[in-house]
């Protein structure tokens, strides 16, 4: 059977989506895929030009002459670009993979699922966007996350921007991708222990890498030594 791929109606029906992908064919999917990825390219792009995460090292580059700062500028847009590309990409294609080597479930049954969650974490990001350009700021915590209340209350910046990973949309998406294979896999404690245990993974990997000073790094790089 062939049933119309209805995007916001199974944001919040994840057992439907489950009983209509293994069921039969969903349909179009395409359309949806591409405004997936338009959106996330013209995000990440004004994200870029804006500043978020790169206003510090293009204030390092302003140093060093308006030619440099310029291609700077084109090289780090490009990159982020390319960066917003293989984020989608991995959410849908990757966390699909992922889910279907540790389920039974096939790995085509988790791609319009994945679909919703790469929508909803655009949603996410564009809603920070919007919050901090708005506040003509610029920060690394984000106001849906309980990163700002781990901030305040723990002395470690490791677990702040763990903390920082597990927002309102992050545990939304939790309980999406929950149903969805709960669902088809009646066993919910087994899927309860996939999803949570992947996003903590992931998490971990995320908090990791925002401690790595990338600026240091960038000017050892350019000679300047470690500051």
């Amino acid at each position: 059977m062939v049933y119309d791929y209805r995007h916001f109606h199974y944001m919040t029906r994840p057992e439907q989506l489950a009983a209509h992908t293994m069921q039969g064919e969903l349909r179009p999917t395409k359309r949806a895929l591409f405004l997936v990825f338009a959106i996330s390219f013209l995000l990440f792009g004004f994200r870029n030009v804006y500043g978020f995460g790169s206003h510090t090292v293009m204030h390092i580059l302003a140093q060093e002459g308006e030619a440099m700062y310029q291609v700077a500028r084109l090289t780090s847009l490009i990159g982020s670009l390319m960066y917003s590309g293989l984020y989608v990409a991995f959410i849908i294609f990757g966390i699909s993979f992922i889910f279907a080597a540790f389920t039974e479930i096939p790995y085509r049954a988790f791609l319009p699922l994945q679909l919703i969650v790469a929508s909803l974490y655009i949603a996410d990001k564009a809603l920070l966007t919007l919050f901090f350009a708005m506040r003509d700021e610029v920060a690394s915590l984000s106001i849906f996350s309980f990163g700002p209340l781990a901030h305040r209350w723990i002395d470690n910046e490791f677990l702040v921007y763990f903390l920082n990973q597990w927002s309102i949309f992050t545990i939304i998406i939790v309980m999406l991708q929950y149903r969805f294979i709960k669902a088809i896999e009646p066993n919910g404690k087994r899927a309860l222990v996939i999803v949570i245990g992947l996003h903590l993974f992931m998490t971990l990997i995320i908090a990791g890498l925002s401690l790595t000073p990338f600026d240091d790094l960038y000017r050892s790089l350019m000679g300047g030594g470690v500051r």
